[in-house]
Order: C-alpha cells, then structure tokens, then sequence
C-alpha cells in the first residue's frame, strides 16, 4: 500500500517592518475614532450644561482627560486602570477660571469608549441625558459650595481678628487710654465698633454653618 503525504505549504514570513506600519496605522485610526467619540459626548454633556443650567454654563466647563486610575467601587480606593481597559477617560465639570477645582461626570474605559454605536444614538447609549444632567447638578452644588466655605471660613477669621482688636482699644491696659494721641473716648468708640462688626461677622459666620 502506498502511501500518500501532503506537501507542507511555505508561506513567506511576514516583514516586521510592514507589521509594525500595519499596527502604527491601526493605532492612530483607533485614536482618531476615539478622539471623535469623546468629542461627541463633550458637546451633549455641553448642551446639557448650557439648557438646564443657563445661569451656571458660563462659569464651568465640560472636559475630558485620561484616567490611569478609577475608584472600584463608590467606597473603596482607587486602583490602576488595567492594560486591558486602557486607555480610560473621566469626563469632568471644571471652573473656567481654576480648571484645578472639578467634579467627575462620567468615567469610560476603553470598551466603553469604542462602542460600535451610531452617532445619533450616543446619548441613549450612554445615557448622558440622565447620568450627565444628574453628576453635572451635584458637580456645580460642589464646587460652588466650596467657594462658598472659603468666604465663609475668611469671614470666620475676620470677625476673631475685629472682636480680638476691639479689645486691644478697650483695654485698660493701654498707657493714658492713648494711641498715636487717640483719646480714651476714641479709643473706647473704635472698640465698640470693631466688638460689634466682630460679633455681627462671627454670628453669620454660624449660621452658614
């Protein structure tokens, strides 16, 4: 009985070179598509930002950066973002003025990012009417409400320094009741004044808090 072999099939090695182009041109289509889909939801949490919240809109910012690292969870720490989810994003509500100060929207890891989904069904897709017009409220009640504690700590600070220089003038302590040639009835009505505006800063001080 004779037996039959098949010929073993030589296919040509491929060139590293061309192989490396291949994935260098892959990578920066990636890139642009990736670039466009950010865009896009940019301009809807945009809109969102400028129709529900006119007032605000021109004090704050939607923008989005890379993500290395995310909370797992809403209570734990944050961890590295994975090889395999990366690259990641973190779109975020930022002040104009100090882009420092911001509050996370929406954070999308590479899946998310490349969704094969149709432009005009982003926003259902990803639920950016719901998500982003909720975490675009709660980012502007928390950075206006930081503004608000500095003011208010600065005027916490300003009432102790006026209470603790109108005692300077009340004191009896002071050579002849005379600063500077200041009598003791100036002396006395500047501390008045100073214990007065210190007390009436020190009481809404509390009661912002």
């Amino acid at each position: 009985m004779v037996e039959y072999y098949e010929p073993e099939e030589h296919y040509p090695k491929a060139d590293p070179e061309e192989m490396r182009k291949w994935e260098e041109k892959r990578n920066k289509t990636l890139a642009r598509k990736r670039e466009n889909r950010l865009g896009h939801i940019q301009r809807h949490l945009t809109k969102i930002l400028s129709n529900e919240f006119p007032e605000d809109a021109p004090e704050f910012q939607i923008v989005y950066e890379p993500m290395t690292k995310y909370p797992k969870d809403k209570t734990g720490p944050t961890i590295k973002v994975p090889y395999d989810d990366s690259p990641a994003y973190r779109f975020v509500i930022a002040k104009k003025d100090n882009p420092q100060e911001k509050y996370v929207i929406m954070e999308l890891i590479r899946s998310d990012v490349d969704r094969n989904v149709r432009v005009t069904d982003i926003p259902q897709h990803y639920q950016i009417r719901g998500l982003g017009n909720e975490h675009i409220k709660e980012g502007i009640e928390k950075l206006k409400g930081k503004k608000s504690r500095g003011l208010e700590q600065t005027r916490g600070i300003a009432s102790i320094i006026l209470i603790i220089g109108s005692l300077f003038f009340l004191s009896n302590n002071i050579t002849g009741y005379t600063i500077a040639n200041i009598t003791k009835i100036l002396s006395n009505s500047i501390g008045v004044v100073l214990f007065t505006i210190g007390l009436i800063s020190a009481a809404y001080y509390f009661v912002k808090r």
